[in-house]
This record gives C-alpha cells, structure tokens and sequence, in this order.
C-alpha cells in the first residue's frame, strides 16, 4: 500500500509533495494517512491556514464523525 500527496499554494503553484510506501492495510487506512501526513507537511513547513482535498468519501465521513 502506498499513498502520497502534493501540496499547493492558493494559486495553485506547487510548494511540496510526498510518497510513502507501507506493506498491507486498506484504502480507508491509505487516505486518512495520506490526510495526515499532507496536514503534518503543512504544519511543519509553517501553513497554518490550509484546505485538505480528498476523493474517498470514507475517509472524509470518518473525519467528520471524530471533530
């Protein structure tokens, strides 16, 4: 299983990106790791002010479940 994510600025210009590869899991585990690592990214590089994008509406509703 892998997962990745690319982060832009409000323009759309590309300010990073990631790739991570894990052995076994499952899609739902895949996005809400991609989720995190794309808001850790973020956090650590100083973009305190971000909107996530994601495609997998499990992993959207599972979020919204836990705020």
């Amino acid at each position: 299983m892998g997962f990745g994510g690319v982060i832009r600025d409000s323009v759309g210009r590309w300010l990073g990106g990631f790739a991570i590869s894990e052995i076994g899991g499952d899609p739902l585990r895949a996005e809400l790791l991609a989720i995190k690592e794309g808001l850790s990214f973020c956090w650590n590089f100083g973009y305190k002010h971000v909107v996530c994008e994601a495609d997998f509406i499990g992993a959207i509703s599972t979020i919204k479940c836990a705020i």
